[in-house]
């Protein structure tokens, strides 16, 4: 016959446990890929970030997402080239949302009850869906015909 004690008693309790695990996984990622300097935009982000691994929340993200989409656009109009430049906007995406998970993973872990972290965990999901979004959408404030892609779609918005 199978142990079955050892299994956790709830649900909340796996999640909790799951997230925890999340949680130092990815904050040990970033620390280790934090070796280069901050920009001011990044900084503006991390502030962000801490603030909500602290459960300061402001009333929304739009100001978190806002600083990411100038990121994003900074690090596009710096590469190179497009094909340079939409490729270093996905990996600072994907670090982006591996940073914004660590600290809602932070918030949802240290929340007072299973509905404030449904909340938390509903917005970090809006959140990340966002952050997608602006890296898939492409509009990086470049227009088309000045970089010579009019054949990627992700740039071509019908303009």
């Amino acid at each position: 016959m199978a142990r079955t004690d050892f299994l956790p008693c709830s649900l909340s309790v796996a999640i909790a446990a799951l997230l925890g695990t999340l949680l130092i996984c990815t904050a040990l990622e970033i620390k280790a890929e934090e070796s280069s300097a901050l920009g001011i935009g990044d900084a503006a982000i991390q502030a962000a970030l801490k603030a909500i691994s602290l459960r300061r929340l402001p009333e929304s993200d739009a100001r978190l997402i806002y600083l990411i989409n100038e990121n994003l656009k900074e690090i596009f109009t710096g590469a190179k080239n497009p094909t340079n430049g939409i490729e270093a906007v996905a990996k600072r995406a994907q670090k982006t949302v591996s940073e914004v998970t660590a600290a809602y993973a932070a918030a949802i872990f240290q929340s007072n009850s299973v509905e404030e972290a449904q909340r938390l965990f509903e917005r970090f999901q809006r959140t990340v869906e966002r952050i997608v979004d602006l890296a898939r959408g492409g509009n990086f404030g470049v227009h088309v015909e000045s970089t010579g892609l009019k054949k990627i779609k992700s740039l071509d918005k019908g303009e």
